[in-house]
């Protein structure tokens, strides 16, 4: 996720979330032996915009809370969501988020250190241990009409680790580089005493690349792609 953050992704807002589906080990493609390569467990949400976006460094910058609250996530005909328990095609999968809600706590072993470019305290390290859900509500309106109608999710985030980074897994995007796994967190300033949860506030804090945190890579720009 980005939002108002120059210097990164040149500064375009982005929410992205999604299975890690397309890392392999294979030279075969997106997602071969990938066992998230699958539309069991899927969710996908694209957005080239930052909805409500919340929390940044906590005092003693070893500490980052994140909040997002949205919907409507649907640039690319990118949303989609496992239709439980149907199983078969990803197409079976397609809507878009009514609404949905992520927080996640991150905890680092050694503080974030201010970039001197942009200002901002970043964490590139893998935190040591990742905390939070993600829920909200899903409307299918794929072609499969008897998965059509309202998703309850509720998925539940823990970390760090992945099947990428574990498997030493790459993403080439279309030929054009070999993407590994990162870890990135970066927000302006630690959060006041008082108002731990809610500072730098809306628009003003950037998560990036939690492909080994919560199966999600900041290098997948174009959203919507699926192979299985």
């Amino acid at each position: 996720m980005y939002s108002e953050a120059p210097g990164y992704n040149g500064g375009d807002p982005l929410t992205y979330m999604s299975t890690s589906w397309y890392f392999t080990t294979l030279p075969n493609g997106d997602g071969w032996g990938n066992p998230n390569n699958t539309n069991d467990g899927f969710i996908q949400y694209y957005l080239g915009s930052s909805p409500t976006v919340t929390g940044g460094w906590q005092p003693g910058y070893t500490q980052f809370r994140l909040t997002v609250t949205g919907g409507n996530g649907d640039d690319g005909d990118a949303a989609r969501l496992w239709p439980a328990p149907a199983s078969g095609a990803a197409a079976i999968s397609k809507g878009t988020f009514v609404d949905f809600n992520l927080d996640v706590t991150a905890q680092f072993a050694s503080p974030a250190t201010r970039n001197t470019t942009t200002g901002w305290y970043e964490n590139n390290t893998m935190p040591t241990s990742v905390t939070g859900t993600l829920s909200g509500i899903f409307l299918n309106n794929s072609a499969d009409v008897p998965s059509n109608g309202y998703y309850r999710f509720s998925y539940t985030v823990t970390g760090p680790g992945s099947w990428a980074a574990q498997n030493n897994a790459t993403w080439n995007d279309d030929g054009e580089v070999n993407y590994t796994p990162i870890s990135e967190w970066a927000a302006p300033r630690a959060a006041e005493p008082a108002t731990v949860a809610a500072v730098p506030g809306p628009g003003k804090l950037a998560l990036l690349g939690l492909s080994l945190v919560l199966g999600l890579t900041m290098a997948a720009r174009r959203g919507g792609r699926r192979v299985s």
